[in-house]
C-alpha cells in the first residue's frame, strides 16, 4: 500500500524500522532467566568417552520417531501440504493486483494488508487465548478455512471481496501453524524436541518454495487463477484426507 503513495526506498526503510521491536525483546532477555536444557547423553564426559553428538545417529533417531509417532507425522505432513500447494499464491499476488483486479500498486498493499491483517488478528487470537483445549480442532479448522478462502479469492473479480478472502486466508495460515507449532512442542520429548521442530520447519519454509516453482509452471500453461485454484483444491484434498485417515489429530489438547 505504501509503495501506491510514497517512494519505493521509503517503504523499505519503514519495513527496517518495524525490526526495531523484535530486536528491543531480544535485548530485553536475560540469559540469567532462561533454563538450557542439557540432555544427559550430550554432556561432556570425563571417562573417555566420545565429547560429540553423533550426529547422522541422531538424525536418524529423529526420523525414525518422526515416522513412528502418529500425532507429530500427521501435523508435519499437514503444513508440508499447506506450504506446497497454499502459500504459492503470495508470489502471485501482483499478478492479481495488476491484471485480474486492476488496482496497481496500492491495490497489491490491500491485498497483503488484508492477508496481513488476518495473520495478526489470528495471532493475537491465539495470545490471549494462552493454553486451551482442544487444539486440534482450531488447527483442522484453520486447515480446511484457507484452501477455502484461497478457492474463492483465486475466482474473485472483485477488490473487497479478494480482500475478505485473503484475511480469512492470512487468519486460517497463522492459526494453522501457531497451534502446529504448539502441538508438536507439546507431544515432543524433550531430547527429541530439537529435530521434530527442524522438521517442521522444513516442511513450513522449504515446501513453500518447491511450490512457488510447481504452481508457477501451471500457471503457465493454464493460467494463473486456474492455477491458484488448483493449488488450493489440492491442498483441501489433501487436508481432508488427512484428517479421515488420521483423526486423532483432532483429539490433540
Amino acid at each position: 500500500m505504501c509503495c501506491g503513495y510514497l517512494d519505493i526506498a521509503v517503504c523499505f526503510y519503514i519495513n527496517a524500522v518495524s525490526f526495531v521491536a523484535g530486536i528491543i525483546s531480544y535485548l530485553k532477555m536475560r540469559s540469567d532467566e532462561l533454563k538450557a536444557f542439557e540432555p544427559p547423553e550430550a554432556k561432556l564426559s570425563l571417562q573417555g568417552k566420545r565429547l560429540f553428538p553423533d550426529i547422522f545417529q541422531e538424525f536418524k533417531e529423529g526420523i525414525k520417531y518422526i515416522f513412528t509417532e502418529p500425532k507429530i507425522y500427521t501435523l508435519i505432513v499437514f503444513v508440508a501440504i499447506t506450504s506446497l500447494f497454499g502459500f504459492p499464491y503470495i508470489t502471485f499476488l501482483p499478478v492479481y493486483a495488476r491484471d485480474i483486479l486492476k488496482t496497481g500498486a496500492a491495490g497489491l498493499g490491500i491485498l497483503m494488508g488484508s492477508a496481513g491483517a488476518g495473520a495478526f488478528t489470528g495471532a493475537i487470537g491465539l495470545a490471549l487465548k494462552e493454553d486451551f483445549k482442544r487444539k486440534g480442532v482450531l488447527f483442522a479448522a484453520a486447515g480446511i478455512t484457507f484452501p477455502v478462502a484461497l478457492l474463492l479469492f483465486s475466482y474473485s473479480e472483485t477488490p473487497w471481496f479478494s480482500s475478505l478472502m485473503l484475511f480469512l486466508v492470512g487468519w486460517s495460515a497463522i492459526s494453522q501453524m501457531a497451534t502446529a507449532n504448539s502441538m508438536l512442542q507439546i507431544t515432543a520429548p524433550d531430547r527429541l524436541r530439537g529435530r521434530v521442530m527442524s522438521a517442521f520447519t522444513l516442511m513450513f519454509l522449504g515446501m513453500a518454495t518447491v511450490g512457488n516453482f510447481i504452481v508457477g509452471s501451471i500457471a503457465q500453461r493454464i493460467g494463473t487463477q486456474n492455477a491458484v485454484a488448483a493449488g488450493a483444491v489440492l491442498c483441501l484434498c489433501g487436508v481432508v484426507l488427512l484428517l479421515w485417515k488420521k483423526p486423532e489429530v483432532l483429539k490433540i489438547s
